[in-house]
């Protein structure tokens, strides 16, 4: 995978996890019941109809399996890279590795992501889509703080 499409799936990714989720505790908490209300909450504040709300449903649903992918294998992850703080000098090579191996897990989600979310958007009417995206500049304007 090029760098460019690398960072375009994690920047979409990062909007999908924040737009189905909204990262509170809540969600690293229980993330399917949270997500859950979300979605309920998404569907009241845009107005969507029954299918926007499927849609969006289908995007969780993704966003979901995502993170579960992601999170597979993570303890040992973090302890391989914390190996590499061990010693005198970074093993550029094995950490490398150990970020490819993260952007790999990503990268088999994050086609899905892309086109759930794709689907979603596009079928919400102009004025659902500047508040969605007046709000995901609000939260990346944060989060860049």
């Amino acid at each position: 995978m090029q760098t460019k499409t690398k960072y375009i799936v994690a920047a979409v990714f990062t909007i999908g996890v924040t737009a189905a989720t909204g990262c509170g505790y809540a969600f690293r908490a229980n993330p399917q019941k949270f997500a859950a209300l979300y979605v309920e909450y998404v569907a009241k504040e845009l107005g969507l109809n029954e299918t926007q709300t499927a849609k969006l449903t289908v995007l969780k649903d993704a966003v979901l399996k995502a993170r579960e992918a992601i999170r597979t294998g993570r303890e040992e992850k973090t302890k391989a890279a914390l190996a590499l703080l061990d010693k005198p000098t970074i093993d550029r090579p094995r950490a490398l590795a150990l970020w490819q191996q993260s952007m790999h897990d990503l990268g088999d989600q994050g086609p899905g992501i892309i086109i759930t979310f794709g689907d979603f958007y596009d079928s919400l009417n102009p004025a659902q889509q500047k508040k969605v995206r007046e709000t995901i500049k609000e939260r990346a304007e944060r989060f860049n703080r």
